[in-house]
This record gives C-alpha cells, structure tokens and sequence, in this order.
C-alpha cells in the first residue's frame, strides 16, 4: 500500500500517514494488527485502513477525516453547525442533543450560539440514511439506553432523524414565536440568559431540575431543554415536540400517513392504540382507521433498536401482528414494543419507557425500578399502595431502605399522560375547576354522588368542595366559558 500523508485539524501536533490495519493472510485469516479505538467516534472498527500519528498512539479512521467542518442538519436547521475536535466549552464535554449522551469528549459538531450539539455519529445518521449507506460498524452509537429518566425525549430526538428522510420537519426560528392550535397566546422561545460559566458550573442535580411539563409529550421540561413556553399561561412545549412533522409513516400502521392532533376539551381523553393508556397528549390519527397513537409511543415505533440494562441482547421492534405477553408488567399489549426473539424477551412501550427511579410520597427515599431475578430478597413481596402480593417474576419500583415494593402501574405519575394542573368550567358551577392527579380525602362528586378511589383524578375547585369524577366532568364541561 501506498503511504499518503495529511494535515488534519484534530491532531495538528504531527501529519498522519495511511497505515494497513488487517491484512488477510494467504487462508483468510487476519494477521494482529488491529486497531481498538479511533479518536473521532470512539467506535471500535476494523477497516482495512486509517490514519495514524504512531508517536503520540493517535488513530483516525478515514470516514472521520473526510467529514465536513460545516454542516446544516434537519434537527437544528436555523445555524449551521461547526465541526470541533472536542466540545467548544470549558468542561471539554457535551450532551448530544440527538441520542442523549452526557459526557461526550470528542469530534462533536456545535452551534455556540445555541448550545447545539451532535456527536459525529448521530449527526451523520441522516447523510448515510439518504445516500443509502450504512454507518461503520457501532450500532449502539445510535441506540437509546434504558431505561432512562428522559427515554421520551431521547426517542423523540433520534425519530426526528428518522423522519428528516421522508417527512419535512417543521421550519423554526428559535427567535421567533410560534402560534398552535392548541393554545390561544403565542408562544416564546425559551430566554434563559445563561452565562458560559453559569452552564459549565451547573451541577447534575440542577441539569436535572425539571421547570414544568410539556404540553404535548407530558414529560418534564429540564433546565437546558430548548422550549417554547407562553408568558400568559402554563403553556410549555418542547423544541423537539414542535418540531414533529405534519404527518408521518409508522411500521406500526404502514397503510396511511398519521397526522397529529389534540384532545381540546379539558375532562377529554383517547386511547393510544400502542401502550392503552388513555390521555391528553398529543396523538396521531389515522381517520379512516380509528388508528391513535401518542407521541411517545409513535416516536418508539420509529425507532429500530434499544438497549435495555433488564436484558443482555439488544432489544428490536417487534414486526409481528402477533400478541406478546411483557416480560416486564405481564399483561398481553399486542404487538406494540421491543423484543430479543432468540430469548423470546419482549417489552411493551409503556413498560421500555420507565424511569430507573422515582420518588413518591409513600416513601423518603428514591425507589429504583429493579427486575428478576430478585436472588438477595428471601421473601414475597408486597405492593405497599395495593397490598396485593407481586409476581416475582415481574419488574417493579422497590426502596432498599424501607423494604417497601411497588407496582408501576400503582405509581400514577410512572405512566402519565395527562398533563394535571388546567382549568376547566362547566354549566352547573360558577368557579374554574382544577384537574388534580387524586381527589381529596372523602371527597364526593358533584354528578354521581358517588365517592372517589384512591389515586382516582378528579376535577376540583379551590373555593368551595364541589368536585366532579372524570366521566362526569366529561358531560358537563364548556369549552368557551
């Protein structure tokens, strides 16, 4: 092989040369010289050749030197995007807007003036889709890891380069306001006026802190999530939830495109075919199907692949029309989900999408979800808000502490997809009410004259004890007071 020798900008300390990696011997086998990990991506790939700067043990694969320094990327459309040996902040590291990943240390591409950032990877996913390539080799590099506290987002993120291949994404200014149907101000950009040093000193538990709910996905907003919000109402939306296209394509649903909508009315719910749970977030319909599915569970469809930390093998979408029984919560959801085949593991979205801990008034301390087999517990276990006694075989929230058990689907908030909080009126009643997660202690509704479950929602006002049960509020709300 012929040496070639290049300049290249993430090693200016020394040119690398051309080396051969692996050559094939006369039977076919490779001979040792492998290279383990290359500087740009970090994946592990055995091409055939790279680049390398041996004085200082510095290897670059040819796919990383050739990409561009300067790119427009469907995800952040309004600035292009420079390329950077390392993160352009004090820290040295990022969290990539795409796949969610913290700490990323090496080639990512950035907008300064947004705090953008794509790791190499995901921000060529969408090139090797379109040119009809395929990436070199890491297929974890652009898998979600779960369970994670903000696994929603993080499919919504990488579905949007998905969809940025055959759908329009919707075309944005972070500068400007943005008007949707389903609220009646305008909405603003969020201006958090953060200093570099503020961004670089902030601790974890303050990334974490969550500023409100959005609206469409029902998961929380956290202190550096681009946001639209409205400065006349509570009124949040995610950059990545505005940016879903119009309609879009499922594998879950191939016949028609989906087009999104809202439940308007306060007291209103559907049902989202996938994970069944009745809601108030933003869903796609097929009209001519009766076909509904949240953002949530559209936005896992569209994504091929996940891992999951409760199973060894990679988990893929399950393509059957079949009905599967989850590993995780027991119950038949269809067809809807993950699966390893060869293990015959399957998780339903619900279940794939739960945070690894939780924190709940039952309990002071954090509950972290844990799965079977359950070999240091001698014991049954029993849920503490149900008393009914757990299957051992399914997965469930448990404080080591306390010794205290949960089921998830117990736990409301785990699998919430109305957003609590919003006035409604209705004809009989001259105060707002307000849609609260449980009904007050002895609570009675106003309709039926009936008591409340526990944990049971209910639409209460905070001037006098007139409360109404879910189905009830349904038939009386007004929708233009």
């Amino acid at each position: 092989m012929e040496e070639e020798e290049i300049q290249h900008f993430s090693h200016d300390e020394h040119p690398l040369i051309t080396i051969e990696l692996q050559k094939n011997n006369d039977n076919g086998d490779g001979d040792d010289k492998k290279v383990e990990i290359y500087y740009g991506c970090q994946n592990q790939i055995l091409e055939p050749t790279a680049y390398c700067c041996f004085s200082c043990n510095f290897f670059l694969h040819k796919p990383c030197a050739e990409i561009p320094l300067q790119i427009t990327h469907p995800m952040h459309p309004q600035h292009p995007l420079v390329l950077h040996r390392e993160p352009p902040y004090s820290s040295g590291s990022c969290t990539c807007d795409a796949c969610g990943q913290k700490g990323w240390k090496f080639f990512a591409y950035s907008c300064s003036l947004c705090k953008f950032d794509l790791d190499i990877s995901c921000a060529s996913q969408d090139r090797f889709a379109r040119e009809g390539q395929s990436d070199f080799g890491d297929p974890g590099r652009h898998l979600v890891k779960l369970p994670s506290n903000g696994a929603a987002q993080n499919l919504i993120k990488l579905s949007l380069l998905h969809c940025s291949i055959t759908s329009s994404l919707r075309k944005i200014n972070t500068e400007e306001k943005i008007v949707v149907s389903t609220h009646n101000h305008p909405l603003v950009p969020s201006k958090m006026m953060l200093t570099k040093h503020e961004i670089n000193s902030a601790t974890a538990d303050q990334e974490e802190a969550i500023l409100s709910i959005c609206d469409w996905c029902i998961e929380p907003i956290l202190l550096f999530d681009p946001h639209y919000a409205c400065a006349e109402g509570d009124y949040f939306l995610h950059k990545t939830c505005y940016q879903f296209p119009d309609e879009l394509q499922t594998p879950k649903h191939p016949k028609h495109l989906l087009t999104p909508m809202t439940v308007l009315a306060v007291a209103g719910n559907f049902r989202c075919h996938a994970c069944l749970k009745e809601g108030s977030c933003l869903y796609y319909e097929c009209k001519s199907c009766k076909f509904y599915i949240c953002i949530k569970c559209v936005s896992a469809s569209l994504t091929s692949a996940v891992l999951h930390n409760s199973h060894k093998h990679l988990l893929t979408q399950v393509e059957n029309t079949n009905r599967i029984t989850c590993n995780a919560c027991g119950f038949d959801r269809g067809s809807f989900g993950f699966s390893c085949e060869d293990c015959h593991f399957y998780l339903d979205y619900e279940c794939a999408l739960m945070p690894p801990t939780t924190k709940q008034k039952w309990d002071e301390h954090m509950l972290v979800l844990s799965y079977p087999p359950f070999v240091e517990h001698p014991d049954e276990f029993c849920c503490v808000i149900c008393d009914l006694q757990m299957n051992p075989n399914e997965w469930m929230y448990h404080c080591h502490e306390c010794d205290q058990s949960f089921h998830p689907w117990c736990i409301p908030q785990i699998h919430q997809n109305t957003k609590f909080g919003r006035a409604m009126y209705v004809d009989e009643h001259s105060h707002p009410l307000t849609h609260i997660p449980e009904a007050y202690d002895d609570a009675i509704c106003h309709g039926c004259d009936n008591s409340f479950d526990d944990g049971e929602e209910a639409f209460q006002c905070t001037e006098c004890s007139y409360c109404l049960r879910a189905d009830c509020a349904c038939k009386r709300e007004v929708l233009d007071p």
